[in-house]
């Protein structure tokens, strides 16, 4: 009976925070758009790229600190040196050889 009621209260919790994720996904994107509309007609591409960079960042940080996480890697693994080196590397070279090249 215990069992079934910490089961109850674990998925209690998981819904709750995948519906504040959600919830915090969509005003992010919102305000990215609302930012994309005042923008076109001042700043232009630099600061829309900006501050939808930030915004993106923040997707993945929210969620992140709302389920209590570190914000930052405490440690070096494969994961990480793939996030930070070898995909942007990667992405550069395929967007400047494969796609840009053909233009």
């Amino acid at each position: 009976m215990n069992l079934t009621k910490q089961g109850s209260s674990q998925t209690k919790s998981i819904v709750k925070t995948t519906c504040l994720v959600f919830s915090a996904i969509i005003v992010f994107w919102t305000g990215a758009w609302i930012v994309k509309i005042s923008l076109e007609r001042s700043c232009g591409w630099l600061a829309w790229g900006g501050g939808l960079g930030v915004l993106i960042a923040l997707t993945g940080i929210g969620p992140s600190y709302l389920q209590g996480n570190p914000l930052l890697p405490t440690k070096m693994s494969f994961s990480l040196l793939n996030v930070i080196i070898i995909a942007p590397t990667l992405e550069e070279f395929l967007m400047r050889g494969a796609i840009l090249g053909n233009l």
